[in-house]
């Protein structure tokens, strides 16, 4: 496990639509003792806790990289996604291989 750095910002989804979604969070983290506590069992109660839940996560993220973190979160069914800079975008392998990144030459127009 690496230390945070400061550009390792990860989006993870904790949806409305999928509620073990939280529950899977809270297990990996290792905060089961929240699991079926009033003040953040529902969306509603954690959006009206918001600076406690992005705590509670952040204590946990600031422990991994953005690819640790994100490589995690997915693994037990989170949704998650490490937010990248231009550079990391520009230097990710998988956009080359894949072709959603590609180098143009332009023609000297006269």
């Amino acid at each position: 496990m690496q230390a945070w750095r400061p550009n390792d910002y990860v989006y993870l989804l904790t949806s409305r639509a999928n509620p073990e979604h939280w529950t899977r969070l809270l297990k990996l983290i290792g905060r089961e003792d929240l699991i079926g506590d009033a003040r953040y069992d529902t969306p509603d109660a954690r959006l009206q806790r918001e600076a406690e839940v992005d705590e509670i996560v952040t204590g946990w993220t600031r422990q991994r990289t953005k690819h640790e973190a994100m490589g995690q979160l997915s693994a037990v069914g989170v949704p998650a996604g490490a937010v990248f800079d231009s550079m990391e975008l520009t230097n990710e392998p998988n956009f080359r291989q894949s072709g959603i990144l590609q180098t143009m030459t332009m023609a000297n127009a006269r």
